[in-house]
């Protein structure tokens, strides 16, 4: 999954590739919810496979606290040892 950056828009990932791996997520019997900074960016850092892939989600109360964002939960998607937050379909509203 690559990077989508087009002018006057958020930079996102394809929306049908996203929904893809979101529902596969979503379906997951655990899921993975971050708590710890530097757990994560540790985590992200330490993944092999560098490709953009969704790595578990942050609930409303994080994303508050972290990015003082008031939207709910985001879900985070490690790419190339970093990660970013998105909500649903893939926009990236932080990285």
């Amino acid at each position: 999954m690559e990077l989508v950056r087009k002018e006057g828009q958020l930079p996102c990932f394809p929306f049908e590739q996203f929904r893809v791996r979101e529902k596969k997520y979503l379906q997951q019997e655990e899921k993975v919810c971050w708590k710890d900074w530097s757990a994560l960016r540790e985590y992200a850092s330490s993944l092999e496979d560098k490709s953009a892939q969704i790595v578990g989600h942050i609930d409303s109360e994080t994303a508050k606290k972290w990015l003082d964002w008031d939207h709910g939960e985001l879900f985070v998607v490690a790419c190339d040892g970093d990660f970013v937050f998105c909500f649903e379909g893939g926009t990236i509203v932080a990285v």
